[in-house]
């Protein structure tokens, strides 16, 4: 163990997002100001350019509330996970802790503590293990493993009725279906359908996509037609919102109107005007739960 030495707290950088309030307590019960150098000394390392504290939070804060500036520390010789002290580090600077003095407001009942530090932390520990040994299996589609707040391993818990990964931290994954727009591009009398090179053969379907940030369905509806066909289309109607269950999708299908010359998009195999009687027989090979399928039943029978 090296000697100790001095060191002002706001030069430390906390690596705990929380404080026990039935440890501070105790820690203050016990600590007399007038002899802080019966206070049990700081342990401390250099982490990333930073000199950070491995442990002691809570008599670094008694120190603070007792109006010290400076406190006893000690360099740590424990082999460490440098690991997870990055990522506790990681997110205290994300919480603004940057000096004891941060956690002044951030002390907890000792049950609440229980559960948003050291449930937290277990989480990550066994997050880090899991990387360690080596890429976890692929996830079914739609499923999160990981918070993406915190980094910890997501585990299912009953929330409103339904079972949902969520983490300690607070997050919630609640896998809300994601809208997706789709297009009936009516070009005369005829309709433009779109194939796909990765789509069995024979499988024709819509101008379809997903909604982006800042735009209507309608405005997405007619970016799609730009981007997939080189056309300037303009959205007659809605034609039907259709719920895609396998996909986690709710798909929004209106009826547009186009004119001119049309060309593949960058996305697309091919391009192919279709005539009613066409379509017809078409879909007629689509599944019953086609979002495409029951759109373009619909516009038959209009």
């Amino acid at each position: 163990m090296s000697e100790p030495l001095s060191r002002r707290l706001d030069e430390l950088q906390p690596s705990q997002l929380y404080i026990s309030a039935a440890k501070l307590a105790a820690v203050q019960r016990d600590f007399d100001p007038r002899r802080p150098e019966r206070l049990e000394p700081i342990p401390i390392q250099a982490l990333a350019g930073r000199v950070i504290m491995t442990d002691g939070h809570t008599r670094a804060l008694a120190a603070y509330r007792a109006g010290l500036a400076e406190v006893a520390v000690v360099w740590d010789e424990d082999e460490l996970d440098w690991a997870a002290y990055q990522i506790c580090v990681d997110w205290c600077l994300a919480a603004g802790i940057r000096t004891v003095a941060d956690l002044h407001d951030r002390v907890v009942p000792a049950d609440v503590y229980e559960v948003v530090w050291h449930q937290r932390c277990a989480e990550m520990q066994r997050g880090l293990e899991r990387a360690r040994q080596g890429p976890p299996p692929a996830a079914p589609a739609g499923e999160m493993r990981y918070c993406p707040a915190c980094g910890a391993v997501l585990a299912a818990r009953e929330i409103e009725g339904r079972e949902r990964p969520a983490c300690s931290c607070g997050y919630v994954h609640w896998g809300n279906p994601v809208p997706v727009v789709g297009a009936i591009v009516e070009v005369g009398e005829a309709v433009l359908l779109t194939r796909k090179a990765s789509w069995p053969a024979g499988r024709w379907g819509l101008v379809a996509g997903f909604v982006e940030a800042g735009e209507t369905v309608e405005e997405a509806a007619a970016r799609e037609v730009r981007e997939e066909t080189g056309l300037a289309a303009q959205v007659v109607g809605l034609v039907g919102v259709y719920t895609l269950v396998e996909r986690n999708q709710v798909y929004i299908v209106y009826r547009l109107r186009a004119d001119g010359a049309w060309q593949v998009g960058a996305e697309l195999e091919a391009l192919r005007e279709f005539t009613r009687a066409e379509v017809a027989a078409l879909v007629e090979e689509y599944p019953p739960q086609s979002g495409a399928g029951r759109a373009l039943r619909v516009w038959l029978g209009g």
